[in-house]
């Protein structure tokens, strides 16, 4: 009797350890809901410039500059509070009423902020259109503020600037727009080394142009036009739209000179303008970049709008050559049905961030006075989760993050002056 009990109860110990190895998991606890992006404009200030275009904002020196082609000027703000947002227009010239901006002599078309240097570098078109341009080095420390360092000649309309996170090259867009004889170019400064209490040899800093291969893109060399420059934030590689040509290329910058290593191809009549680039998004592949490009778009023969949509494409620092299309957003089917189906939107500039562990998009959408932002952290599948109201006609649009939200900031172009700020938020 007591062997058959024994016997029982080792049968009964075999059956918990198989009960306990084989049993099935007890679920987990039920993971907290993913947070969501909301999106507010804080406030659409009247600034002295009649016209306001690309901005660049440097929390550092708590300064935002703004582009202003109708004066011929760098507009310069003292940013004590981004919100409530605040600006302080500082006044480069007392001899004339009201407070004037830094000088650029042409028309600036666009301002980047180096990012280790206090210093900003703008493109500034030539006297004619078959004159080459110049980017501007001005100085932004307190003491010598506005003072120009240098003027360096670039190609023929230079349309955008972009500094390498890094600080090694400044990338410009050289449209050549506005006569047929002048080839667009990227021109590649390099910045190695360069400080702004650098006495800079007579022939500048060393330059490198780069040619877009017209045979590639079926077009003639004066045929083809850079619009916009990005650079990714490890400063591998860089994003050139254009926009006549329906492309974008993408530039290796670890090669010296940097060298065009892959053409992203868009749809005819696409007109890609703005671009951007992150690197590892928020739910993506390991080492795969994204590209954004909002795409202007133009009307056909039969009037009607090609374009108008943001498209985003993955892209890998090791195979450029190879961009991979990911999903595209028609922004007519989002907003052309509030009384403007005929009308354009124009998709001017857009931008790629992550937030909250997630990656959002924010485009900004010239005729319809807005920034639209994207959940995009699954790119395949972009959701738009809210608007911000600009002034009239945003061209310009950057953000900057703070640690519990983050700042928008558009320069809108429709006059008169006005500067957008919004903000994103997580909400549970």
């Amino acid at each position: 009797m007591r062997s058959n009990r024994l016997l029982a109860s080792g049968f009964f110990r075999i059956f918990l350890v198989f009960a306990a190895r084989y049993a099935p998991a007890a679920a987990p606890a039920e993971a907290a809901p993913s947070p969501k992006i909301s999106s507010e404009r804080l406030a659409t200030l009247d600034v002295p410039a009649l016209r306001q275009e690309i901005v660049a904002y440097s929390p550092a020196l708590r300064l935002l500059l703004a582009t202003d082609p109708h004066a011929k000027e760098i507009s310069v703000y003292e940013v004590p509070r981004l919100d409530p947002p605040e600006l302080i227009p500082l006044d480069f010239d007392e001899t004339l009423p009201g407070p004037q901006g830094i000088p650029t002599g042409n028309e600036p078309t666009s301002v980047a902020l180096h990012p280790t240097q206090p210093a900003a570098l703008a493109t500034v078109l030539g006297d004619h259109p078959a004159d080459r341009g110049r980017v501007n080095f001005y100085d932004l420390r307190p003491e010598s503020r506005g003072r120009r360092i240098h003027s360096q000649e670039v190609g023929c309309h230079p349309d955008s600037i972009a500094i390498s996170p890094d600080g090694r090259w400044a990338l410009i867009a050289n449209e050549g727009e506005g006569h047929p004889g002048t080839p667009g170019t990227i021109t590649a400064i390099d910045l190695r080394g360069w400080t702004v209490d650098q006495a800079l040899p007579e022939g500048g800093l060393p330059a490198h142009e780069i040619r877009p291969p017209h045979e590639r893109l079926d077009a003639k060399p004066g045929e083809i036009e850079p619009e916009y420059a990005a650079v990714e934030p490890r400063s591998r590689f860089a994003a050139v739209s254009l926009q006549e040509n329906d492309a974008v290329l993408l530039i290796d910058l670890r090669r010296s000179p940097p060298e065009i290593a892959g053409i992203v191809r868009l749809p005819a009549g696409s007109q890609p303008d703005g671009v951007a680039l992150l690197d590892e998004p928020a739910g993506g592949e390991e080492d795969a970049g994204l590209l954004a490009a909002a795409e202007e778009g133009v009307f056909d023969a039969l009037g009607r709008i090609q374009g108008h949509s943001v498209s985003f494409w993955a892209v890998r620092a090791d195979r450029l050559d190879r961009p991979e299309f990911l999903s595209r957003v028609s922004l007519r089917e989002l907003f052309g049905k509030e009384g403007r189906p005929a009308k354009r939107l124009d998709p001017e500039s857009v931008v790629l961030t992550r937030f909250g562990g997630r990656t959002a998009a924010l485009v900004g959408v010239e005729q319809a006075d807005r920034v639209a932002v994207f959940d995009v952290t699954a790119p395949r599948a972009p959701a738009l989760i809210g608007e911000i109201p600009t002034g009239r006609q945003p061209e310009g649009l950057i953000v900057t993050p703070r640690r519990e939200d983050l700042i928008v900031i558009t320069g809108d172009e429709g006059g008169p002056g006005e500067i957008t700020f919004g903000r994103l938020r997580l909400a549970p």
